[in-house]
């Protein structure tokens, strides 16, 4: 197993060090409570679930508390699944509302496509679909794309251009970029730390 999902001080510090440097405009205070509510939010093409765990908090658009949606698997690393997961379990160490969906494609390699094209919930890219609508219904402060390889992620670039999941308005977004032993990368190479503000 991976040292990232192993090492609880690396799961309940590193990630939220991390994330608070992208929120860092956003939320302030101090931790809140974490009820966790764990819920599919749509089926792969092969029929299973993807789940995820959302944040009581983020349900209350009417709160004052900043809500943040991560989103892990996009790269189609485990490592990024297992940061997502890490993040949910450790949520009311953060100031913010954190929800996540730890593994947008659980059953096959990655479909990034954002908006998702073709008829609703079928074609080539039906997770993404799923992933999309959520996004919109949930409709959080942010939304960051956690990454451990070079690749773009096609939905912070989505909702950086402005597009808009389920109509609800724009979504500001973020990709989180890290190594494979679990590091930010190096400065030089943060280019993939794409902050969008809507």
């Amino acid at each position: 197993m991976d040292r990232l999902a192993t090492d609880p001080d690396r799961c309940k510090t590193f990630p939220a060090k991390a994330l608070w440097l992208v929120v860092v405009s956003l939320a302030g205070g101090h931790a809140i409570s974490a009820e966790i509510a764990h819920l599919s939010i749509g089926v792969t093409s092969a029929g299973s679930p993807i789940r995820a765990g959302v944040h009581l908090e983020a349900l209350d658009p009417s709160g004052e508390t900043t809500r943040v949606l991560v989103v892990g698997g996009l790269d189609g690393t485990t490592q990024s699944t297992e940061l997502a997961a890490a993040l949910l379990r450790n949520a009311g160490r953060y100031d913010f509302a954190i929800s996540a969906v730890a593994n947008a494609f659980p059953d096959r390699p990655p479909v990034e496509q954002f908006p998702p094209p073709g008829p609703a919930y079928g074609g080539e890219a039906v997770e993404a679909q799923h992933l999309w609508r959520f996004a919109g219904m949930l409709a959080p402060d942010l939304v960051v794309d956690l990454r451990f390889d070079d690749g773009p992620s096609a939905l912070a670039v989505a909702l950086g251009r402005g597009a808009t999941p389920a109509a609800v308005g724009r979504i500001p977004a973020a990709t989180l970029r890290f190594q494979t032993d679990g590091l930010p990368l190096p400065h030089k190479s943060r280019a993939g730390l794409l902050l969008r503000r809507g």
